[in-house]
This record gives C-alpha cells, structure tokens and sequence, in this order.
C-alpha cells in the first residue's frame, strides 16, 4: 500500500501528478487540468489526523529530472554523494526507514542519536558552546562522521562492481592531485571545511528537525520547520531544508515547492495554531535548546 503524503512535484518532465489538496489543484491548474493530474484521495489529509508508522509502507514519486533511474544515481553519486563518502542508494535506504518509522525506535536516524548527551535538551549554555566548538575541532565532526558512514553501511545493498567502481574513483582523485601538486589546497579548500563546519551545520540542521522543545506525542509539534534570517540560509538551510515539518507531511514535494506548501498548510488556522514554527536558527532554536522541554525525549 502506497501512503498518501504526495503533493504535485510539479516539474514539466513529471509524468504524472497526483494532488492531495483540492486547494493546490485550483491554484496550480486554475482553468484547465493537464493530462495525467488528478485529485488523489488521501488516507489521511492532515491536519485532521496522520499515518500510524506500521502503515507507511511506502512513497509514491510521479518523476525526476532525469527519467532514466540508474542515470540519476550515478549523476548524483559522481557529483554529491562520492564527494561526503556517501551514497545515494544506502542514504534512501536509511531515509526511507526514517521517514516510514519517524521517531521510534525503527527510525536508524532517531535510534542513534536518542539519550546522547549532546542529543539530550534542554542544556546548560557552557556544555552547548564547548559542543559546536568541538566539531570545529575536527572532535564532533569525526564522531559524526564514522556514526553516518556506520549508519548507512548497515542499509548498503550494492554490488561488487559498484564498491570497486567507488574505490576507482577515489584512487582516481588522489592520482590526480599528486601528478597536479594539488594534496594541500584540497586539504585546505575540502577536507577542513568537510570537517568542522559542514559536519557543524548538519547538527544544528539535525536539532533544529527533531530535537529540543518537542512535543513527541502530537505530530505537528514532534519535528520542526525554522523560519531562516538571510543569512542563515547561507549556512544551515539551502534549498528549503528549514522546512522540515511540511518535508515530513509530504515527503514527494521537491525543496522548490517548500515554501509554496508551507504558505497553503499555514493557511489552515488549526495547522497554524499546533504546528512547531520557531523564528531563527541562531535565535529562537538556541532559546528552544536552553529552555525547558515541553516534553522531554526519552533516556
């Protein structure tokens, strides 16, 4: 059974697109429906009531930029994922099952991080300094780091020919920067930025989504969409990452549609009245981070 979190992806090459608003559909398609759309009817259009995690089988996406599947991984690998020692494949693998199971103890995501004392809120202002101060230290970073690569290893299904593809392409690189004398504005310009502030964001990123002031019991309240100033879109938030709360709702909507799906869900005053806004990464996240919990997690 496919659950019913989709929102048109509405990009042209989509062959298909499914609408769990009749409001979207209006706006988007105001005069004449194109081929292929439809209002879909959803098992559970929030914020009336959400999906148990034994009932999210699965995901429904009508499209991509590239049709051709295997293209688009290895585009994505070669370019973004091979660079972070990533994957794409083990990184759907796991996000699917965090997405499927959020916030129990199926999610991979959840599971690690929960009871750790840096996970663990609200904290005393000298232990938060000391903390984002070590990954600039390359502590926190590396800590991260060798937890991510053990997480994703434990969703790593590929092929043999996959793995010694991904080690020719590293072997590749380094061969390239020794014949080129090009080791130390790599270490400069890659690895010490990989290695403190990159790993720093995806912190802030990973409390900011599901830590720190959170309501576990009530779905709305149990993850987080911050509302950036400019400049910490720069840092923490590219391509609508702030908007986790409605990522969380509507897992298909690509990050360009973001903004437009929290503008529509906003617009519902229960929504607006129960759903976790907070002003600020630097502001009113830290103010979430040191106050008191509405309920505290777990360990």
């Amino acid at each position: 059974m496919c659950t019913i979190f989709q929102w048109a992806t509405h990009f042209p090459l989509a062959p298909s697109r499914c609408y769990i608003s009749q409001f979207v559909w209006d706006t988007w398609e105001p005069r004449r429906k194109r081929a292929g759309s439809e209002r879909m009817v959803a098992v559970s259009e929030l914020p009336q009531g959400g999906i148990p995690p034994a009932e999210r089988a699965g995901f429904c996406f009508v499209g991509r930029f590239i049709e051709n599947k295997g293209l688009s991984d290895w585009i994505c690998d070669l370019f973004v994922s091979w660079p972070i020692l990533a994957s794409v494949d083990a990184y759907r693998r796991n996000h699917l099952a965090h997405h499927r199971y959020t916030n129990t103890e199926q999610d991979p995501d959840w599971v690690v991080k929960l009871g750790t004392r840096k996970f663990t809120f609200p904290q005393e202002w000298q232990y938060a300094v000391l903390n984002l101060l070590g990954y600039l230290a390359f502590i926190g970073s590396a800590f991260d780091m060798i937890q991510a690569i053990q997480r994703l290893r434990a969703h790593d299904q590929s092929t043999r020919a996959y793995k010694l593809t991904r080690l020719a392409y590293y072997l590749a690189f380094a061969i390239v920067f020794t014949l080129t004398g090009a080791w130390v504005p790599f270490l400069l310009y890659w690895v010490v930025p990989f290695m403190t502030v990159f790993f720093l964001a995806l912190y802030v990123r990973s409390v900011a989504e599901h830590f720190a002031a959170m309501n576990y019991a009530e779905e709305l309240q149990s993850t987080r969409t911050v509302l950036p100033y400019v400049w910490e879109n720069l840092v923490f938030s590219p391509h609508g990452v702030n908007y986790h709360l409605e990522h969380h709702l509507y897992p298909s909507v690509p990050f360009y549609n973001l903004p437009r799906l929290h503008d529509a869900l906003m617009a519902d005053p229960d929504y607006a009245a129960r759903a976790h806004i907070t002003r600020g990464y630097t502001t009113g996240l830290v103010r979430e981070c040191l106050a008191p919990a509405l309920v505290r997690s777990p360990g």
